[in-house]
């Protein structure tokens, strides 16, 4: 090959849609190609370097909303004296022994008052999860505008409906093989549009090997085994260079190393679809191990929890009408049995496809909080938690966002070992992470009096966090109030909204998001009323609002 003049990924593809009148980026078969041969097939075919300055995006969509007081929504930062509600409880209180009741509390990490999840580690045996907070920022105090899930699940992303979305940018300023990825639950709650009409890959999990589901749209209708399927593919690439051969003379030197290139393919298809299982089973056992309680996870699992099962209430509700029937909540999580849907599958395959450059424009999705929980018999504990009561709620969120947290810390530690030949840069210092749900939870008497457990859709107050190389330490932005009302009655604080000093006394809302992610992501702001409230320090990023706090409500 080095003895003659090397072409691009690029113009290969321009010379396929040429000779089959396929368009370059939609056409199956140039795309799976494009993927295999930017990794696989460079002794033979040399990669174009085209130094991308829009960042890779991964938006991980927490669709159903669950709570967020054990995680991210940091609902007293300065550590300021306040009465909570119990409904937001995240942490337990002890009474002979054990953990009878519920508490809010807050611990000293960053320079501010996070929940004491984050003084923990991802397993017995594993990472602190506060090496997180280095990377990180979370935008709360986001007022919306209605209860509904789907409406404001896309206004996440697409601020205005039915127009561009921060995915289909990125897709839009990006030349990565895939436009743009949805995989998990939920596809149809992620709205996308590209002002290029740039598509969207979208597939769904469910414990088969994502390296097959994710081009399955590209396979030829080919009966038989993988063998066969890869030398369909094959005869593609013989027909594509020979027609263009035909087309055109000056195109021969394609020829010059075409059996090695089809050699090189030929394993290439084989080792992309086998590289899948080693990645799915590490993240496969970094969830199993934050599921598993053992006595160092204090706070949670190291005294038993609950009171006697006869004396129970509402507190303790796991579905309609249904309270929890285990003496010990404890019991009623198994790392065997009990899972988190498709966690592993998702970051599994972010992993995959950020590290291999095959897109720049990722979303996924799980679809419950916890699997297998046997808390009055075998149950889920979805995402959208109006019947769960605070008891149980502290222990299964805990869980969720320890896994979380172990799947997070182990996607960014790949990001940041591969380094950008183009930049110098790694990728994590390339990446923004967005971390949602719709809205966050409120207590649900707020809009249900007579119902007294459970949350609520708080859609006056949404938050978002954010993880990249590009923060270089823990920022809260965004005020909330001290208090809220239901009638007559003071509710505590639960992350509503309060009106920001330095946006003119005016609301936090999805546009000011939005365009902060646009700004971050350098691609052009979705909306043309609202302002970033993110700033570059150097390469840095630095929110450009006073840091969160909590305001009267008057």
């Amino acid at each position: 090959m080095k003895n003659h003049k090397s072409i691009s990924r690029r113009e290969f593809l321009n010379w396929f849609a040429a000779a089959t009148g396929a368009s370059v980026g939609w056409d199956p078969i140039s795309t799976i190609i494009s993927a295999v041969t930017s990794k696989y097939v460079s002794t033979a075919f040399a990669e174009e370097i085209v130094k991308q300055e829009v960042l890779r995006y991964v938006f991980i969509q927490n669709y159903g909303a669950p709570p967020r007081q054990h995680f991210d929504l940091f609902l007293n930062p300065n550590n300021e004296s306040i009465v909570f509600n119990q409904q937001m409880s995240n942490a337990y209180s002890v009474s002979s022994g054990k953990y009878t009741e519920g508490r809010y509390t807050a611990i000293l990490k960053n320079g501010y008052y996070v929940p004491p999840l984050w003084g923990q580690k991802t397993s017995a045996t594993g990472r602190d999860i506060s090496e997180l907070l280095g990377s990180m920022l979370t935008i709360q105090g986001i007022y919306g505008l209605n209860a509904s899930h789907p409406f404001n699940a896309a206004i996440q992303t697409q601020p205005i409906p039915g127009g561009l979305s921060i995915g289909g940018l990125v897709a839009d300023h990006t030349s990565n093989p895939i436009s743009a990825v949805a995989v998990g639950s939920s596809l149809a709650a992620y709205s996308y549009k590209s002002f290029k009409n740039k598509s969207l890959l979208q597939t769904s999990l469910g414990g088969v090997n994502q390296a097959h589901s994710l081009f399955e749209p590209f396979k030829r209708n080919v009966a038989g085994n993988f063998s066969s399927q890869i030398d369909a593919v094959e005869e593609q690439v013989d027909s594509a260079i020979h027609q263009l051969n035909l087309i055109n003379k000056k195109y021969s030197r394609v020829l010059v190393d075409h059996m090695s290139a089809k050699k090189l393919l030929k394993t290439a298809i084989g080792q992309y679809f086998d590289s899948w299982n080693p990645i799915y089973l590490k993240y496969t056992n970094l969830v199993k191990s934050a599921l598993s309680l053992d006595a160092n996870f204090k706070g949670y699992a190291d005294r038993p929890i609950g009171i006697p099962t006869a004396d129970r209430d509402n507190r303790y509700s796991v579905a309609t009408g249904k309270n929890s029937t285990i003496d010990d909540l404890r019991s009623g999580i198994n790392p065997a049995v009990t899972t988190i849907s498709f966690l592993a599958e998702n970051f599994a395959t972010a992993e995959f496809l950020l590290l291999n450059d095959y897109t720049r424009s990722f979303r996924m999705g799980t679809g419950s909080t916890l699997n297998n929980v046997d808390l009055a018999g075998r149950l889920t504990v979805p995402n959208d938690q109006h019947f769960i009561g605070y008891m149980p709620g502290i222990l299964v969120n805990a869980l969720h966002y320890r896994a979380y947290a172990a799947c997070l810390l182990e996607l960014i530690d790949q990001l940041k070992q591969k380094i950008d030949s183009t930049t110098g840069q790694s990728y994590f210092h390339d990446t923004l992470i967005h971390f949602a749900g719709e809205f966050n939870r409120m207590p649900s008497y707020i809009s249900h009096p007579n119902q007294l457990m459970g949350t609520s859709h708080g859609f006056r107050g949404s938050s978002a966090s954010f993880f990249s190389g590009r923060f270089q330490n823990l920022q809260i932005v965004g005020d909330t109030l001290k208090s809220d009302k239901a009638g007559t009655r003071d509710v505590g604080s639960w992350g509503h909204a309060a009106k920001i000093a330095d946006l003119n006394n005016e609301y936090l809302t999805h546009s000011h998001l939005a365009n902060s992610i646009a700004f971050m992501l350098n691609v052009p702001p979705l909306v043309t009323n609202a302002t970033s409230i993110i700033r570059k320090s150097g390469e840095n990023y630095v929110a450009a609002i006073s840091r969160s706090k909590l305001v009267d409500n008057t």
